[in-house]
Order: structure tokens, then C-alpha cells, then sequence
């Protein structure tokens, strides 16, 4: 129990140090630093000056416009040429839908990494053993079983339904834009994305 304990010490004492720098005065970014202006784009929406993870846009007679909205990746962009398009229109919706719930998935895998690291250190925590309740260990060692194999289980489980959501929702968005290339063949929509770090 003495090792558990220490642990949760451990924990809390580097826990506190992390916060107390966010909150320290020279740390702390200065207002000079933040920027106080967003660039605006060709399509009259806020662009970052640097992005992060991949850059999603699309072409249509020959401009390049931005695929998402400038906070999240929802697809947005592309909806007022899908205007005219009701069946487009309710791909956009549910992939913006299917993204949400991707957000559930990841809170349930945090409860899982959470049970799986710390549900044997409160095991041990709410019931103490010593020389006056041995009994307590096999009550210890179950609670401690349970929550490291519901813990990994929530994880693995949140995980594969996360990576299996996303690859069969970014089919709605070239469902979408075949179903207006179909229709105006003439102006066409071509998706371009990038994985990369942009500067």
C-alpha cells in the first residue's frame, strides 16, 4: 500500500507544479505575444497564419477554398455549393453528427485509461490492508482485476470504434461532392488534402 500511496503523492505534487507554472506571472504569455488579428482569406473567412495536423481545401473552377470551418473540421465550407443538393446538404449533416459522437468515444476512452492507471491505487485506498484486515487484500487484488481489465477494455473499445467511425465518415464527404459533380459536371469540385505541419 506504502508504494500506492507514494505514487498518488508523486502524482499530486507534479499535478500542482504544472498548474502553479500556468499560473505564474513570467510564464504566462505577455498580451504582446497573443495576436490580436486573424488574416482573412480569399472567401472572406479567418485563416491561421500556422496550422497544425493536415490542410483540408477544395478546388472548384479553379480557386482553392478552405473544406472546414476555421475552428473544427466539419466540412462546412463546402455547403453553399451544396445548396441546391438536399441529399449533399444531409451527407454534410451527418458527418458533422458522426464527428460529435466521436467526442463521446473519447471521453469513454479517458474513463478507461483512467480505471486502468489509478482504479488499484483507490482500490487499495478505500480498503486498507494491515495485520488487523488481511481480508482486504483479496478484495484489493479483485477490484484492482476489474478495473484494469474494464479500464483497457473502455480504451481498446472507444479506440477501435473512433478509428472506424472516421474512415467510414470522410466517405460522406466524397459522397457529397460526387453528387454535386454529377450534377454540374461543368464545375467540378477535386478534394486536396495534406498531411503535413503548415507554416
Amino acid at each position: 500500500m506504502i508504494p500506492m500511496v507514494r505514487s498518488l503523492t508523486i502524482f499530486i505534487l507534479i499535478f500542482q507544479t504544472a498548474t502553479g507554472f500556468a499560473q505564474t506571472p513570467g510564464l504566462a504569455p505577455s498580451p504582446q505575444e497573443t495576436p490580436t488579428a486573424v488574416p482573412i482569406g480569399p472567401d472572406g473567412r479567418p485563416t491561421p497564419t500556422r496550422q497544425f495536423g493536415c490542410k483540408r481545401e477544395f478546388t472548384i473552377l479553379g480557386a482553392n477554398y478552405r473544406l472546414d470551418s476555421f475552428h473544427k473540421q466539419d466540412g462546412e465550407g463546402l455547403r453553399p455549393y451544396l445548396r441546391d443538393i438536399p441529399e449533399a446538404n444531409d451527407l454534410i449533416s451527418q458527418y458533422q453528427k458522426n464527428r460529435n459522437g466521436i467526442k463521446t468515444s473519447a471521453y469513454v476512452g479517458t474513463l478507461g485509461v483512467f480505471l486502468l492507471i489509478f482504479g488499484p491505487i483507490i482500490a487499495s485506498l478505500l480498503f486498507p490492508v494491515g495485520p488487523t484486515t488481511p481480508q482486504n487484500q483479496v478484495t484489493v487484488d479483485n477490484i484492482s482485476l476489474l478495473s484494469r481489465v474494464g479500464g483497457l477494455g473502455l480504451a481498446i473499445g472507444a479506440g477501435i470504434y473512433s478509428i472506424g467511425i472516421l474512415r467510414t465518415n470522410e466517405e460522406k464527404i466524397d459522397q457529397a461532392i460526387n453528387l454535386h459533380n454529377q450534377k454540374y459536371p461543368e464545375r467540378r469540385i477535386e478534394l486536396v488534402v495534406e498531411t503535413k505541419v503548415l507554416f
